[in-house]
């Protein structure tokens, strides 16, 4: 297909390959919760990169797009690994939360669609406190926190106590 409004320039889009499978962003899927467990009805497709795979409790891996991040259960014994893209049907799981985490549990199928790299915004202690919701599963990086225990040689472990001067968690 082609656009050419009020100019002498087109942009042309190929599709090569439509799956037909509706995406939901995870941003959507994650509004869906309410404060009491959903059943998500039918097929709900979801894509992003996984972003943690280690540091999740059983069988969890967290899949992250542009909107937010979610974990989700995955009771396939084949794993994602980090940096993987993957399309992932969210149907019949239930949104819920779990130990103070909106996750999407008992889901049993995804695709491996490739690989990407994984991309880390920067978030300050404010930033956390005053939005937990949107930093409460992606990956981000502290800014404006000095840890000097994370020197790059020490395995951390734990948990850790962190301050900026006016904010602490």
């Amino acid at each position: 297909g082609g656009v050419d409004i009020g100019s002498e320039e087109a942009v042309w889009w190929t599709i090569t390959d439509d799956d037909g499978h509706q995406l939901s962003t995870i941003g959507s899927v994650r509004s869906m919760y309410d404060d009491s467990p959903v059943i998500l009805q039918g097929d709900v497709y979801i894509e992003g990169v996984v972003t943690s795979i280690d540091n999740t409790w059983a069988g969890r891996v967290v899949v992250e797009d542009g909107t937010g991040a979610l974990p989700i259960q995955l009771l396939s014994e084949n794993r994602p690994v980090r940096g993987d893209v993957v399309l992932v049907n969210i149907g019949q799981g239930t949104l819920h939360e779990s130990q103070g985490t909106l996750e999407v549990s008992q889901v049993k199928e995804y695709e491996k669609l490739g690989q990407d790299v994984i991309r880390v915004s920067g978030a300050s202690l404010a930033d956390l406190l005053t939005s937990p919701r949107r930093y409460a599963s992606p990956t981000v990086q502290l800014v404006g926190v000095p840890f000097t225990q994370a020197d790059g040689v020490t395995t951390l472990g734990g948990d850790r106590v962190v301050t900026d001067g006016s904010h602490t968690i």
